[in-house]
């Protein structure tokens, strides 16, 4: 009884759903999930970190606006940037901006979201991701 061939046909069928899985692990969707904290009364750290799909990656590919949420019309807050993605397109980027900035409505809770704006220099295309929308009291 000859193994041999059977055996490299098993370990061939082996490493076929092993690169199966793996491409399937980095076919994550685009994502963005934003924290806000308040460092003191007057400054908050912004938080945003997730993973945009990028044929080719380099420095300074990435920006945040973040808005505050509105019935009849999103209001841009804050601009920051430029940031960079890794080269799987993860990306984690980290800044404080005035408390004040963030206060969009003056009587209810603020409620904010951030658009990522990622270009992909393989493909001359910039995607925007939306964020989770934070609800304080900014």
């Amino acid at each position: 009884m000859r193994t041999g061939p059977r055996l490299a046909a098993f370990f061939a069928a082996g490493a076929l759903s092993l690169a199966a899985l793996s491409g399937a692990a980095n076919a994550a969707p685009d994502s963005a999930v934003l924290v806000i904290s308040k460092v003191t009364n007057v400054k908050c750290l912004v938080t945003v970190k997730g993973h945009a799909h990028v044929g080719a990656t380099e420095r300074d590919n990435l920006a945040i606006r973040l808005f505050g949420e509105d019935l009849f019309g999103d209001d841009e807050l804050v601009r920051e940037g430029p940031f960079s993605t890794a080269l799987n397109g993860d990306y984690s980027a980290v800044f404080t901006v005035a408390c004040a900035d963030l206060d969009e409505d003056p009587v209810e809770p603020d409620k904010i979201f951030a658009i990522v704006q990622v270009f992909d220099r393989s493909t001359g295309v910039t995607k925007k991701i939306r964020s989770n929308t934070v609800t304080g009291l900014f």
